[in-house]
């Protein structure tokens, strides 16, 4: 039998995230000591391991409780979560684009600013909408705020306008 931290230390995850996972119900103690503390045996680790190689593949734990508790539909997740990662690929591919097509304006134009329609056009015709436009903000702004400052400033925002839209990216609201 293993502690918390022993099972935990063995698959190298946290003892915060085990303890998530209990929490949503993917994982149970074999035996609770009296005075609490939990106990795990090695079909419990097995478990543990199967949760873990399903969350490295970015399966969402709404998706592992249900091949958990079924044993079943594996393949009609799989297919479901490579749709859902084919398009979060598009979309990166998408602002990849966008991205390129900025350098090169900027090379051919030898400015160091461009202006926010420009931006707005580039993203545009690399095909990302308005809620795709919003998700590269939140994203730039929980990656790195204070580049995203400083592109905000390029882009020619003041200092209102930079406020509003990181504000927003932080809230996820658009």
């Amino acid at each position: 039998m293993m502690t918390v931290s022993q099972l935990a230390r063995s698959v190298g995850l946290s003892r915060t995230a085990l303890l998530y996972y209990e929490k949503e119900g993917l994982l149970s103690p074999s035996v609770r000591g009296e005075n609490g503390y939990r106990y795990y045996s090695d079909a419990d680790a097995g478990r543990l391991q199967c949760i873990v190689s399903y969350r490295s593949f970015g399966l969402p734990i709404s998706d592992i409780h249900k091949l958990l508790q079924t044993g079943k539909g594996h393949t009609e997740i799989a297919q479901s979560h490579f749709l859902r990662l084919e398009g979060e690929i598009q979309v990166l591919r998408r602002q990849q684009y966008a991205v390129v097509n900025l350098l090169r304006a900027v090379n051919e134009d030898e400015k160091d600013a461009i202006s926010r329609d420009k931006w707005v056009e580039l993203m545009r015709e690399a095909g990302l909408n308005d809620d795709e436009m919003n998700d590269w903000h939140r994203q730039f702004e929980s990656m790195a705020p204070e580049d995203h400052e400083e592109f905000l400033k390029i882009l020619g925002f003041d200092a209102t306008g930079r406020k509003r839209i990181r504000l927003a990216s932080r809230s996820g609201s658009k």
